[in-house]
């Protein structure tokens, strides 16, 4: 049986570039048979960074990490942000919005499955997060990726 690679590693494996975009496992499939990542290592990986994510193949968004604390900011891909502060109930992940959003907590699941890591939404939304980077988040028109 062929040994698997460390959490760590392959984390390091999949923040060094872009993911290929996948064809999205289904919401059922994601949470049937996708790993949840511990907090611990959720942290390890975003703490003062930024999630690119992908809806069917195209940016959602990107969410920058403030290092050292529960803060974050989402941007859009039309470059509005919004702060949010963020908890984790094992094993969801909940971003508080207050009142940016009608409903303002919104809680995932993050998921590896068939080498990526995805995002599993409380009401189905499934994302692909597509990389882990440096890169800064600044409000305003004109996201690229």
């Amino acid at each position: 049986m062929p040994s698997r690679p460390a959490p760590l590693a392959l984390a390091a494996l999949l923040l060094a570039a872009p993911a290929l975009a996948q064809p999205a496992p289904s919401a059922r499939t994601l949470a049937e048979e996708g790993e949840d990542i511990p907090y611990a290592e959720w942290r390890a990986m975003t703490e003062g960074r930024t999630v690119w994510y992908l809806i069917e193949g195209d940016v959602w968004g990107r969410e920058s990490y403030r290092a050292g604390s529960d803060a974050l900011v989402f941007q859009f891909p039309d470059g509005q942000c919004l702060p949010a502060t963020w908890s984790h109930r094992d094993p969801w992940f909940c971003f508080d919005f207050q009142d940016a959003l009608p409903d303002p907590l919104h809680c995932f699941r993050h998921l590896r499955w068939e080498g990526g890591i995805w995002v599993l939404g409380d009401m189905g939304a499934v994302q692909q997060v597509d990389r882990i980077d440096a890169s800064p988040v600044a409000c305003g028109p004109n996201v690229s990726s």
